[in-house]
């Protein structure tokens, strides 16, 4: 009974840091493989807001990377494009007091369970990549690096796979006449997205410091607030990562 958007519930394992190396490693067994989930949102309403935010841009991550993956699938396109169009609609709702505030958590659970399903069939890309190092170098919660790094990721792989963004565009409503443009169009609207949210976008707003940044440990920000608090995620197989400015 998951109260975040991370959908890790899917899998048969998570993910583990050596707090000596700072090294992430993914831990799966079969066994570990639940039988039943079930998706209550009543039971998200006291999931802070900050965490709820950051899973659901995982989520959204999930969905991205699975469509312009080299193993993308029309299965996998239709699930992580109806991924993208919920979670688009529903995450702002889902936070803050309003009314609808139940029955928006509801249905970006929903947009969680379609995200996973694509993604975890095609593995996942550069930004979760990205996470896997980011994360437990820096002590930042994995939904956070999905904030930090899905634009950028998603810019870079505008000049690799900008064919592979039609499904993405349309879920965005950005038009598709331009590959190229349409996909760098999407990773603007991506990150317009993420900057309306009280969640951190760039290294520095996570914490992380500009000088001799291969050293520093310790507490992360959140806003302009640190936080000494870790938000458990989970691992996934990794295509390869791509050095790129953050």
């Amino acid at each position: 009974m998951p109260t975040t958007l991370s959908a890790g519930e899917f899998t048969p394992g998570g993910g583990v840091t050596d707090e000596a190396t700072r090294v992430k490693r993914r831990v799966s067994d079969a066994r570990l493989q639940h039988r039943t989930v079930i998706y209550d949102p009543e039971l998200c309403l006291n999931t802070p807001d900050w965490l709820w935010v950051a899973t659901g841009m995982r989520a959204l991550d999930h969905a991205i990377e699975g469509i312009y993956s080299t193993r993308a699938q029309p299965f996998t396109d239709t699930l992580g494009a109806e991924a993208i169009r919920l979670m688009m609609a529903h995450l702002p709702g889902s936070v803050g007091g309003g009314s609808d505030r139940l029955a928006e958590r509801g249905w970006c659970q929903i947009a969680a369970w379609h995200s996973f399903f694509g993604g975890f069939s095609t593995r996942m890309g550069v930004s979760h990549a990205l996470g896997h190092k980011i994360g437990p170098h820096w002590d930042v919660p994995h939904g956070v690096t999905s904030c930090i790094t899905l634009p950028h990721v998603m810019r870079f792989m505008a000049d690799v796979a900008p064919q592979r963004f039609r499904r993405i565009a349309e879920a965005l409503d950005v038009p598709f006449d331009d590959p190229r443009a349409a996909a760098l169009a999407s990773a603007d609207k991506v990150a317009a997205f993420i900057a309306g949210f009280d969640v951190p976008h760039s290294l520095k707003a996570a914490g992380v410091e500009r000088a001799d940044p291969r050293h520093r440990r310790g507490g992360r920000r959140r806003g302009g607030a640190r936080e000494d608090r870790r938000a458990a995620g989970h691992g996934q197989r990794d295509q390869g990562i791509a050095g790129r400015r953050l």
